[in-house]
């Protein structure tokens, strides 16, 4: 992907992927740990591909923005809007075994973000942390909503 930014050409490569999307190689890439929870609807729903640039362009941006070195996630937001979220009650729930947002750079820029959040780590999920542990994260968030 370095390479790629260098050369200019990253995004229209990054909106090709996400318009022609394979399921696959994107499960393998950043975790999946509980194949048996992969259905045929569950296949259809995540096999769908983005239909024009523009709806992808989020899929597009975040890659990009760790490639550059630079979050794109508080740069459309005034200094009062970043203090009034950052002041929001927050949680933040990691699979563990995430190989595409690896826990060790996200947790800490959650944190960063929101200094009174509170993280919420699960050993044995990885990426697709619902499939991995849906009654956790439901058991979770059902937590935050009602001691928020």
């Amino acid at each position: 992907m370095g390479k790629l930014h260098q050369e200019g050409t990253i995004e229209t490569v990054l909106e090709n992927l996400f318009m022609h999307f394979n399921i696959g190689m994107l499960k393998n890439f950043t975790g999946f740990e509980k194949s048996e929870n992969i259905t045929d609807d569950w296949l259809q729903a995540y096999s769908a591909p983005f239909s024009s640039k523009e709806e992808c362009i989020a899929a597009v941006r975040l890659p990009k923005s760790i490639v550059d070195g630079q979050s794109e996630l508080w740069h459309p937001f005034t200094p009062i809007e970043i203090k009034a979220a950052r002041n929001t009650p927050a949680i933040m729930i990691e699979g563990m075994k995430d190989k595409g947002l690896a826990p060790e750079y996200y947790i800490p820029m959650f944190k960063q973000g929101f200094p009174d959040g509170k993280v919420h780590e699960l050993p044995n999920a990885g990426h697709y942390l619902q499939e991995d542990e849906p009654q956790a994260i439901a058991s979770l968030i059902e937590q935050f909503i009602t001691q928020t």
